[in-house]
């Protein structure tokens, strides 16, 4: 009953456990029930004990596992892939694809001689197009499109590196272009979903007065009797906002007079719909990212890490806070500037219809940020500048609160099963519900049931991937490089001139 004792008996406990870890992988003998000497001599320094089990981390250094850099590899690999248009990447394939035919290849690869042809090939034109000085074609570069016969060049050398790096004698051609590669679009301003986002708004706002007010008039859109040479296009963008917002006014709609009338409304309701879930998505990847990283950077110094100690229900219940806050202040600020903005505009346009007072035009601001639209007050003519800009951001900002509020629940549940993943120790119980075969956890198996355990994956995930690992595997059950096909087993064309193509590659000319 000393707690004198049981402190420094807890002190104990918790350095023999720091040792144990010492080998680089969790087994029985790491637990703090009773055990019998360590197979490895403790006198041994690290990398000599390290060395000593091939399933043992090589190194206790961060960052150094295996795992750690066999994932740092495909990040870096993805992330350096070379930009390509479909044009390119089609005459890529295609090329590859006709070779593999006419070398009796399976379609995924071809003879490295034939590779190194396609870019003896290409450089010639290449090194022929740079002598020819087109300034035209330089200002396209200057713009942003791509150099489709140079981008192909780019692709076969880095094609060329890959098949030297892997000291292989076929090139795999499939594999590459997914991995090397990444598909762009052939327009620059087509790259940026914030370029894309803006451009369908745009197109949008243009289309809908054009339409209403030119090709098929209607007159409840476009009235032609407000008295202000802008009245009908102000009319038309407002019933824009309006209809792409969801918020539905009332005080403007489509003719009900000919069921022409009422079909077009239907279709432009639908194309509202779609142009504001493309254009608020594009938007929420890209264009408010840095307002987004700064949020996530003040929600992240309030609620912090879950440190050692703290319990999980004070945890749970800060972030719950923290979240509810940042959407309460994202609503109440949205909601302020509506309404002073909105106070501005009924005393500057001040009529015998519109008598608001504070609550009163709060009272809109919520039922516009909302997108509920009860349209029983009466709005200034001239309050539709504001309110088609409104509307949109609005219908945005307020979309992104909401869909926080709605990934709350998934948030508390991954704090809830990284705080139990935290706070878990060695133990028999944890060695068993993590090993496979024996007394002793390795990094992958670690890795594999921490996924598990936190919800990363699932074994509806794990299943393809290891179906598709004994595909490979074979009888063996692992794979290695003798496993790959051999150049021996095709009856290749050898010409004396090397691959001879009856087709060059020429992005330019599909």
């Amino acid at each position: 009953d000393n707690p004198t004792i049981w402190a420094s008996k807890t002190t104990n406990e918790k350095e023999g456990r720091h040792e144990k870890g010492k080998d680089g992988a969790m087994n029985v003998q790491d637990t703090n029930l009773p055990k019998s000497a360590p197979s490895v001599d403790p006198e041994k320094g690290d990398s000599e004990r390290l060395s000593a089990d091939p399933r043992a981390l090589k190194s206790l250094g961060p960052g150094d596992s295996e795992i750690e850099e066999l994932a740092s590899k495909i990040e870096k690999q993805l992330e350096n892939r070379i930009p390509v248009t479909k044009n390119i990447r089609v005459t890529f394939l295609r090329t590859c694809r006709m070779i593999a035919d006419h070398e009796d290849c399976p379609n995924s690869m071809i003879p490295e001689r034939c590779l190194l042809a396609i870019r003896e090939d290409v450089q010639a034109k290449v090194d022929a197009r740079m002598q020819a000085k087109s300034h035209f074609r330089k200002f396209l570069n200057y713009l942003g499109f791509l150099d489709e016969m140079a981008t192909m060049l780019e692709v076969l050398n880095r094609g060329v590196q890959r098949v030297d790096d892997t000291d292989d004698d076929f090139f795999h051609y499939q594999d590459f272009s997914f991995y090397h590669t990444r598909l762009v679009s052939r327009w620059p301003w087509m790259r940026n979903p914030t370029a894309v986002s803006a451009m369908i708004m745009l197109l949008f706002y243009i289309f809908t007065p054009v339409w209403f007010c030119h090709i098929v008039p209607d007159r409840d859109v476009c009235p032609d009797g407000t008295g202000l040479s802008y009245g009908g296009w102000l009319t038309a963008l407002y019933f824009a906002s309006t209809t792409m917002s969801t918020v539905g006014y009332g005080d403007v709609t489509v003719q009900k007079d000919a069921p022409g009338y009422i079909f077009v409304g239907v279709v432009y309701m639908i194309v509202a719909l779609l142009v504001a879930v493309t254009a608020f998505s594009a938007a929420a990847e890209n264009a408010f990212s840095v307002f987004g990283d700064f949020n996530e950077r003040i929600i992240s110094f309030f609620t912090g890490d879950i440190l050692e100690g703290t319990l999980l229900h004070q945890q749970m219940r800060k972030i719950k806070i923290v979240k509810l806050t940042d959407i309460l202040f994202q609503f109440t600020i949205l909601n302020v500037i509506g309404m002073f903005l909105a106070r501005f505009f009924v005393r500057y346009y001040d009529t015998s219809e519109t008598d608001w007072n504070w609550m009163m035009t709060f009272y809109w601001a919520v039922q516009t940020t909302t997108t509920i639209g009860y349209g029983d007050l009466d709005m200034p003519f001239d309050f539709r500048w504001f309110q088609v800009i409104y509307l949109t951001v609005g219908t945005y900002f307020v979309g992104n609160a909401l869909g926080k509020l709605a990934n709350l629940k998934q948030e508390l549940d991954e704090t809830r099963s990284l705080y139990a993943w935290k706070r878990r120790i060695v133990s028999k119980g944890m060695i068993m519900d993590m090993n496979t075969n024996d007394d002793i956890v390795d990094q992958y198996e670690f890795l594999v049931s921490s996924l598990l355990a936190l919800g990363k994956i699932s074994s509806n995930d794990v299943g393809p991937i290891m179906d598709r690992f004994r595909t490979l595997a074979g009888t063996k059950g692992y794979i290695q490089i003798s496993d790959q096909l051999e150049e021996d087993e095709f009856e290749t064309k050898e010409d004396p001139d090397g691959c001879k193509l009856e087709h060059t590659p020429s992005p330019e000319g599909q």
